[in-house]
């Protein structure tokens, strides 16, 4: 648009006008930078910091702004998730497999397209400001994994995990989980494939699970009432 191009030409005068100005104040030693070169940088750091064919005009989100230079922030991020990985996690942990293979693929998604809204609908994964938001994320994830370091795993937590799996975890259900008290529940068991009848309850059972939970219900009540009676 019209706009877009008026914006585009003030900024290049702008640099343009800076480079001159930042070269002849320097000291007489210090090479002068001529015009054309001048306007050679400034390309340069327009390739390098080129606005998108599309800006989005707002995320409709509380607290999440646009990025306007949202391909090279992704890409810069992934970057630097890429380089983190590789000096702080080890090769073969699952964490930074998986975690590499995503941040190669959001990279190279962002590399081919310079679309918002088509890099939105192949990531999948919200706007891309969020996706800028979740690379952010990972780089401070990548210093707490590498502070609990959870890929080692030592001799007792292995015979523990062992155990667990054989006996099976001992637990208790909370209270209030279910309607029935849990020494009252009767566990069912069948052979082959469940039918859909055994998991139904009759109305007489839910009746009386009903009457149950009431009774239950009432008695709370008055050991309530009297314990504040007593204080009282």
């Amino acid at each position: 648009s019209n706009d877009r191009l008026t914006t585009t030409k003030h900024t290049m005068f702008r640099l343009t006008r800076f480079l001159l100005t930042s070269s002849a104040s320097k000291t007489r030693t210090t090479r002068t930078t001529s015009p054309t070169e001048a306007l050679r940088e400034l390309h340069r750091v327009s390739d390098i910091n080129k606005l998108p064919q599309k800006i989005k005009p707002t995320t409709r989100l509380v607290g999440v702004p646009v990025q306007a230079r949202w391909r090279q922030m992704t890409i810069t991020l992934c970057a630097k998730i890429q380089n983190k990985l590789a000096q702080d996690i080890p090769q073969g942990v699952f964490y930074r497999s998986a975690t590499e293979n995503n941040v190669r693929f959001i990279q190279r998604v962002c590399e081919e397209h310079d679309d918002y809204e088509l890099v939105e609908d192949i990531l999948d994964r919200g706007q891309i400001e969020q996706v800028i938001m979740m690379l952010e994320d990972e780089l401070q994830l990548i210093d707490l994994m590498k502070e609990w370091k959870p890929w080692e795993v030592s001799r007792r937590d292995l015979n523990e995990t062992k155990h667990d799996m054989k006996n099976g975890e001992d637990f208790q259900f909370p209270k209030g989980m279910y309607r029935v008290p849990e020494d009252e529940m009767t566990w069912k068991t069948t052979k082959g494939v469940r039918k859909l009848e055994d998991l139904e309850w009759t109305p007489a059972q839910l009746k009386e699970i009903a009457e149950a939970q009431e009774a239950k219900e009432r008695a709370l009540h008055e050991a309530r009432e009297k314990e504040k009676a007593a204080t009282v």
